[in-house]
């Protein structure tokens, strides 16, 4: 692995036991950069208390690897990126961060040239995870992986507010996934400052939502050890797609079942661009179920359609319950491509008595996108003894409690300024 170690040492404190060896470090910088290394992530214990040696690390680097050259590799440091103590989150957000840093860069900064070549004047905003936007340069990659999924609550937030709606379960079910947002009295009440994303812990403040392997292109198979099938979370995707796309797919997905129980028009599919092949979706569903169920392929995508009704369900019931809430207190709010198509069984299972789809339900986290505040998060980690057990005193000097107070405001005060 492409891992190097440097000399140095600061404390839980942020004093410096051990200065960082500068001769040292150039020879692993060089290392790196001679083996393909195309982002480089730094982090270093207790960097959140004292960036020093992070911030010179870069410096040195960019004596060495000036930004500007051709090919030039960006450098991500950690505390810039999480600013929490926590070694192992610091680290993994930050390569996480690095991972996507060049994709979104390129991708996102060749649109933004696209929009101004069109007389696109405004500033480009990019939404994060936290249900706020921010500008393209106030912007970590880390902060929008899940910002589409939180725009979607966002939107239901705010339909939650102008319908008086009260207590909403936000609902989007799209080709791969089902995500679960919560809003009790109009607002979202929880956040989750430690997230997992994919497997790995992350430090970012992010909107709190559950998401579940269950979707359009969710694939149906037939467990033979334990006599029952089984719903995802393997997914046909978009290519080749379910069976009755016509494109490929050979295994049975909810989107077949739908197709073969009468709730999609195979005419009208996406305003009939698309034309579904009912066909394939029934031989999908004789090749992979029928024969092992013993039955015709309508009973099974019947199986299907009840499954997978009832996964989403018990995974609303579990987290509504988790937090003291009852299912029957809620409305349902059901979105995204394949939302309303399975609202009314779920909430015939969760025993949900108003269900609500928008008729704009696939778009309808893009109207959250669209309409959320401008909001930045600054936070920093420090340690500070509030009572000395010994001395039996409470802390008396503020000074560098208010300086780090003062130096978030500053960066909050930049940030408006950036913005006008």
């Amino acid at each position: 692995p492409m891992i190097r170690t440097v000399r140095e040492r600061v404390d839980y404190a942020g004093k410096v036991l051990l200065a960082l060896d500068e001769t040292d470090l150039q020879a692993k910088l060089r290392d790196l950069v001679d083996r393909g290394a195309e982002t480089l992530v730094v982090m270093l214990a207790n960097s959140v208390v004292n960036p020093e040696h992070e911030l010179r690390i870069r410096e040195v680097f960019l004596e060495e690897y000036p930004a500007h050259l051709l090919g030039a590799v960006p450098m991500l440091l950690s505390h810039q990126v999480a600013g929490r103590k926590g070694e192992y989150t610091r680290a993994t957000s930050t390569i996480i961060d690095g991972f996507l840093h060049q994709v979104m860069y390129h991708g996102l900064g060749t649109l933004e040239l696209n929009l101004r070549a069109s007389g696109y004047t405004r500033p480009m905003l990019i939404n994060h995870n936290s249900g706020g936007m921010a500008q393209l340069n106030s912007t970590d990659a880390l902060q929008t992986v899940h910002s589409g999924p939180v725009s979607g609550i966002a939107a239901s937030e705010q339909l939650a507010l102008q319908g008086g709606l009260g207590n909403v379960i936000a609902t989007d079910m799209g080709g791969t996934s089902f995500d679960i947002g919560i809003i009790t009295e109009g607002g979202v009440k929880h956040y989750d400052f430690h997230p997992v994303i994919d497997r790995w812990l992350v430090s970012v403040p992010m909107v709190h939502l559950v998401t579940l392997g269950a979707g359009g292109g969710s694939i149906a198979s037939y467990d033979r050890m334990y006599d029952t099938v089984r719903i995802g979370p393997e997914s046909a995707g978009s290519d080749p797609g379910p069976a009755c796309y016509n494109r490929g797919g050979t295994r049975a997905t909810v989107t077949d079942a739908d197709l073969l129980l009468g709730y999609l028009d195979p005419d009208n599919y996406a305003a009939g661009r698309i034309r579904l092949a009912t066909r394939r979706a029934s031989q999908a569903f004789k090749k992979n179920l029928c024969t092992p169920l013993g039955v015709d392929e309508i009973e099974a995508a019947r199986v299907v359609k009840q499954i997978v009704d009832h996964n989403m369900a018990n995974g609303i019931a579990t987290e509504l319950r988790s937090r003291g809430y009852a299912p029957e207190d809620f409305t349902l709010l059901a979105y995204g491509g394949n939302g309303p198509l399975h609202a009314c069984g779920i909430a015939g299972a969760l025993g949900v008595s108003r269900v609500l789809a928008p008729p704009f339900s696939a778009v309808f986290s893009a109207l959250g996108a669209g309409n959320v505040n401008q909001m930045h998060i600054h936070e920093t980690s420090t340690y500070t003894v509030l009572y000395d057990a010994n001395a039996g005193t409470i802390l008396r000097d503020y000074r560098r409690f208010n300086d780090i107070v003062a130096d978030l405001e500053r960066r909050g005060r930049e940030d408006l300024l950036r913005q006008g």
